[in-house]
């Protein structure tokens, strides 16, 4: 995972609340894994990775118009740290970016290097997806808080009754 070379913008159909959106969900989703039984948590730990790096890339597309094609989210978090004084987070968060890092190789099989994962780690997740969502600017938080969970990526979601 390096340091991204292509650039995505709103050209490129992106937008910050819906980077934000999918990355509520992802977590959302994640937070359930959690609670389930120990198999689900890889599967969890993926999600909870792929949750922040896409919020952490809305707030990339929304304060300095483009994100980049890497999933490392020391990487990102680099990126959006040196925009704006507020996005310095505390160092609890900072270990808990480099533990998600880890969790993107969850994805696959690792039976030489296992990555260590539990129920316990998603209190470290919630709280760093709060104080990233907390330093939101206004108008971005608004549309977050605004979301229609059945409308998501130009689609209505749709549920069958009776299934």
């Amino acid at each position: 995972m390096g340091k991204g070379t292509r650039k995505f913008t709103r050209n490129n159909g992106y937008e910050p609340n819906d980077l934000l959106h999918y990355g509520i969900d992802h977590l959302a989703c994640a937070r359930h894994l959690f609670q389930l039984e120990p198999k689900t948590y890889d599967s969890a730990g993926y999600l909870s990775q792929l949750g922040i790096e896409l919020i952490m890339k809305a707030i990339l597309l929304f304060t300095q118009g483009y994100f980049t094609d890497t999933h490392s989210l020391k990487n990102i978090y680099n990126d959006i740290s040196s925009l704006r004084k507020k996005w310095i987070l505390p160092k609890k968060h900072k270990e808990t970016i480099v533990l998600l890092d880890d969790f993107y190789n969850l994805r696959y099989p690792k039976t030489r290097a296992p990555i260590e994962i539990g129920a316990d780690d998603w209190s470290r997740i919630e709280e760093l997806y709060l104080a990233l969502t907390n330093r939101l600017a206004k108008s971005l938080r608004y549309k977050m808080e605004g979301l229609n969970p059945l409308k998501k990526g130009g689609r209505v979601l749709m549920v069958k009754k009776g299934s």
